[in-house]
């Protein structure tokens, strides 16, 4: 079993290569083109098998409230932490690209004209991209329908289309859990040789690859601070977060324990001239999640 850094290092040597086969199709040259930019601006999420687990159950809960696909909703918490995302299956060795676009981006697709909205691409190692669907996000469950890859459903037919869905779904509720952060440990990762082969073959500074780990079901763990502000800090993305609000606030959302919340969208803080510290996170859940 592989790490996230490891599997973007070789999903983008080998998606190089394949961009050197001329028997590639054009929309299929278009897909590896979106992945290899993608991977390289995302931030990293490294997901082992008890979110998985957890994941399973829950999408399987939702599905079976809903006699068609055009009926399931989404929860308000599977919006992406950050602008693109490389989430990375441990168990699958299968990573998922989920980019966010702003409403009236992708004007083809229905309903993204007044929602922003997500897209996901399934990349592998042995695997051309897929695109698989995605998802609208807004403040109100009831909006956040899914869509499919038309294309896509029209070569594989209603089985891939299912098939579709599921990764869709898989993705979405891996979301929500991200975006229930608690007990945090920070720390360095990855060899130092991996770290320079992904600086010296794709760009992707090696400055500090800092793993972002956290144990969900624990209780958050207070600021120091010498840990507030950030003006004397390395350069660092810090990925959107749910914050307690108050009711009468905008684009206040009523989460799943009944309290009002606004998201806050990821931001960059700090300076470069203190460096630039790129990060994975490693949510975790551990042996038991029937209470998440």
């Amino acid at each position: 079993m592989i790490g996230v850094v490891q599997a973007a290092q070789d999903i983008l040597y080998n998606y190089n290569l394949v961009l050197n086969n001329p028997e590639l199709d054009f929309d299929a040259r278009s897909n590896v083109k979106f992945a290899l930019d993608c991977i390289k601006a995302s931030d990293f999420y490294e997901i082992g098998r008890d979110i998985t687990l957890y994941t399973n159950d829950a999408k399987h809960e939702l599905v079976e409230g809903y006699e068609t696909l055009d009926e399931v909703r989404i929860p308000v918490d599977a919006r992406p932490p950050s602008e693109n995302c490389f989430v990375y299956m441990q168990n699958s060795e299968t990573g998922y690209l989920v980019r966010r676009y702003e409403a009236g981006e992708i004007e083809e697709l229905e309903g993204t004209r007044d929602h922003p909205c997500v897209t996901v691409l399934r990349v592998a190692n042995k695997n051309l991209p897929i695109v698989c669907g995605g998802y609208i996000v807004s403040n109100k469950e009831q909006d956040n329908k899914m869509f499919m890859s038309a294309k896509e459903i029209e070569r594989g037919g209603q089985e891939f289309e299912n098939y579709l869905a599921n990764v869709v779904l898989s993705v979405a509720f891996t979301l929500c859990l991200i975006n229930q952060p608690r007990f945090v440990v920070q720390g360095t990762t990855g060899t130092r040789q991996l770290r320079k082969q992904m600086f010296r073959g794709h760009g992707i500074s090696m400055d500090a690859w800092n793993k972002i780990a956290w144990n969900i079901k624990e209780p958050v763990k207070a600021k120091d601070d010498h840990t507030k502000g950030g003006w004397h800090m390395p350069l660092h993305y810090t990925r959107g977060h749910w914050r307690t609000a108050q009711d009468h606030w905008e684009d206040v959302v009523i989460r799943k324990d009944g309290k009002p919340y606004k998201w806050i969208d990821g931001f960059w803080s700090g300076h470069p001239a203190y460096g630039v510290k790129k990060s994975y996170h490693a949510p975790k859940l551990g042996k038991s999640y029937e209470d998440v």
